[in-house]
């Protein structure tokens, strides 16, 4: 069975790393100078820092353009990731 792929998937994931991996290498200095700012990482550059989200996005859009940036909450704990569904989750007894 031949599973056909998104045309732009790996160039996607693959961004997403490079981003990720600037953040990290950029996390000591972005938690003394930014802590609880969020952050946007831009091919391997800080373009923007915002203490609001909405803010934030509307700032790298300015300065880059509609681009897929990383974003982030500069905090020593790791983000929360919310996974959209489309499917109700069953109940659990007892919870």
């Amino acid at each position: 069975m031949n599973v056909r792929q998104p045309p732009h998937e790996g160039i996607v994931i693959t961004d997403f790393v490079r981003e990720r991996d600037a953040y990290l290498r950029m996390e000591k200095e972005l938690l003394e100078k930014y802590p609880e700012q969020f952050v946007a990482i831009y091919q391997g550059e800080l373009v923007a820092v915002n203490s609001d989200k909405i803010k934030l996005i509307e700032e790298v859009q300015q300065k880059v353009g509609p681009v897929r940036a990383y974003i982030r909450k500069v905090t020593k704990e790791l983000p929360r990731i919310k996974l959209p569904t489309s499917r109700k989750l069953p109940q659990v007894a007892g919870l």
